[in-house]
């Protein structure tokens, strides 16, 4: 079996099999692990992903990703990717090389376009306080129709 057939994208329904640290690293002006437990909801527009390494049998979950279909402007969003230090560092071509093509494949079914909104935070001092920038960027891939 070859490296790429040991890691595993699974719909699950129950946020419960997220490791704790793949929550954590998140950022938390958004999510943190207890809402982000509460704000999940089991719902046909909702998918929710645990990403498994076969070959680690001591911790096999290495990420997550939740998606949510937006039927009204035809869109799946990314809500949230998370993958461990380790298996980023192992597969730095994951996002590209199997999330991205299996989101094209089901926005394709649908005829939705993917969306991916990216925020960014700077803090920095200026002589009135504290400035905090958040850039959001919403990087979204066509269906190809």
């Amino acid at each position: 079996m070859s490296a790429d057939n040991q890691i595993r994208l699974t719909r699950i329904e129950d946020p419960y099999f997220i490791p704790r640290a793949l929550v954590d690293q998140l950022p938390q002006d958004i999510f943190n692990t207890d809402n982000f437990i509460e704000q999940f909801v089991p719902h046909a527009t909702n998918f929710l992903y645990i990403i498994t390494d076969r070959k680690d049998k001591d911790e096999p979950r290495k990420g997550f990703l939740w998606i949510q279909a937006n039927p009204m402007i035809e869109i799946l969003q990314i809500i949230a990717l998370s993958l461990a230090p380790d298996f980023r560092e192992s597969h730095p071509n994951f996002l590209h090389s199997t999330i991205m093509p299996r989101l094209r494949n089901m926005a394709r079914k649908a005829k939705y376009k993917v969306s991916w909104t990216r925020r960014t935070t700077k803090s920095g001092q200026t002589k009135y306080g504290t400035l905090k920038e958040i850039r959001v960027y919403i990087l979204e891939v066509d269906h190809g129709q």
